[in-house]
């Protein structure tokens, strides 16, 4: 004390910084503690735990750290075991053969059940080899403004991915491949990777794809190609579709035509209306009155084109079944609870038809026919789960009656009581 007493100064002065240093520590507290918190709440997240699903044959799952991969099967008797949905971990690797398809289906709430919850979906073709690298959505997402993130790894093969919007934002997506990256905002998009080639497609929304230091952006109709060691091209125009509003972002009329068809004055008339289904626009068929009395509702659309000087010609189109009571097609194969029917002249002049039929029930084992070609006119599809179909070229299987000209295409729903949609209808000209 005396040497304070001798020095008043020094004691003025560390009184001063005791009284500065607190204060600061007291403002440090104040501001740092809100700050930690507002960033805790906003960049805190949480893994998500995409489904896999096994559309057609088996797709294999390897999972980090596993020896071997697992089976997700939903085809063969063999594996009765093997489940048709599993979760995924990142960094797990996904496999399709030639003959397997896939779904991987991304979920704030996880699983196939939350389609309100769901952020978007990735379906795998076949020969399709894919990596989850990443996907995480904000712990507290109602307060966070940042966005779910998800990102993919495709080597090999080809994969459709489905970006949809929850409440204000859209998922981040990235799907990384060997020769670049994309970033694709909310839409739909196609992927393909060969060894010396990324293919991008737009079928709907904005993307930007970067590859050695350049990046080009895409909009709905256009695609790039990214080759092993080079910049994305300029956007160029996809192969063209001749059908419009086929991912039905706008109502049906103009472009589609609604039809309704009872075989009684007095039955309950089925319907035919666009509804939000897991993140995406699909038309939904319904019919639920009567039952054994033939009904139809459907979609159709005047093309007018014509296609002589094209190589190639096919139908894709994602089709889900919900319910149907007419087991398989009915008795003549002409009941189906989707259906597709394309009407068009042959090379000779002649007007003709090419009709295919989707079901998922034959419990009273009713024959299904063949059309002119030999092949059957409906397909069995897995029951509540959207089923990518993609035709043949139809400008080389239908054979010597190819289409010359386009007339028209219609989307119909077939039988007696019935639910199914259908969503992403294309008929790519190349």
């Amino acid at each position: 004390m005396e040497q304070w007493k001798r020095d008043p100064q020094k004691l003025n002065t560390l009184v001063w910084g005791i009284l500065f240093t607190a204060f600061a520590i007291f403002c440090a507290i104040i501001i740092g503690v809100p700050l930690s918190v507002r960033a805790y709440l906003y960049n805190s997240t949480v893994q998500l735990r995409p489904s896999l699903e096994a559309i057609k044959g088996t797709v294999l799952l390897h999972e980090p750290g596993a020896a071997e991969p697992v089976a997700v099967s939903m085809t063969d008797p063999l594996m009765q075991d093997v489940p048709r949905v599993r979760d995924v971990r990142p960094g797990s690797v996904i496999s399709t053969d030639e003959t397997a398809l896939g779904t991987l289906t991304f979920s704030r709430n996880g699983g196939q059940n939350h389609q309100e919850n769901v952020l978007g979906t990735v379906q795998l073709y076949h020969s399709t080899r894919l990596t989850l690298v990443d996907s995480a959505s904000p712990r507290f997402a109602g307060i966070s403004p940042n966005p779910d993130r998800i990102t993919l790894q495709v080597d090999a093969g080809q994969v459709r991915v489905v970006v949809a919007r929850l409440g204000d934002k859209a998922p981040v997506v990235e799907v990384r491949t060997p020769h670049g990256q994309a970033l694709l905002g909310e839409g739909s998009y196609s992927v393909r990777v060969t060894e010396h080639l990324t293919e991008v497609v737009a079928r709907y929304g904005d993307a930007e794809v970067l590859a050695n230091g350049r990046g080009v952006k895409l909009t709905t109709g256009q695609r790039t190609q990214v080759a092993a060691g080079e910049t994305p091209s300029l956007p160029m125009p996809a192969a063209q579709n001749l059908i419009v509003n086929g991912s039905f972002t706008d109502p049906l009329p103009p472009a589609w035509q609604v039809d309704q068809y009872q075989a009684s004055a007095d039955a309950e008339p089925g319907r035919a209306e666009i509804v939000i289904a897991g993140g995406r626009k699909a038309v939904f068929f319904s019919r639920m009155g009567k039952n054994g009395i033939h009904s139809e509702v459907g979609i159709s659309q005047v093309i007018n084109r014509d296609v002589l000087d094209y190589e190639s010609l096919v139908l894709r189109m994602d089709v889900q079944l919900l319910y149907q009571s007419l087991a398989g097609g009915g008795y003549l194969s002409s009941e189906f609870p989707v259906m597709v029917r394309i009407d068009y002249k042959d090379v000779y002049g002649f007007d003709r038809f090419w009709v295919h039929g989707f079901y998922y029930q034959n419990v009273d084992d009713y024959p299904i026919q063949a059309d002119l070609w030999g092949n059957p006119l409906g397909e069995q599809i897995p029951h509540a789960v959207w089923y990518p179909y993609e035709s043949p070229n139809l400008l080389t299987a239908l054979g010597d009656l190819r289409p010359a000209r386009i007339h028209s295409i219609r989307i119909y729903a077939s039988g007696w009581n019935f639910q199914s949609m259908v969503s992403e209808v294309s008929l790519i000209a190349e």
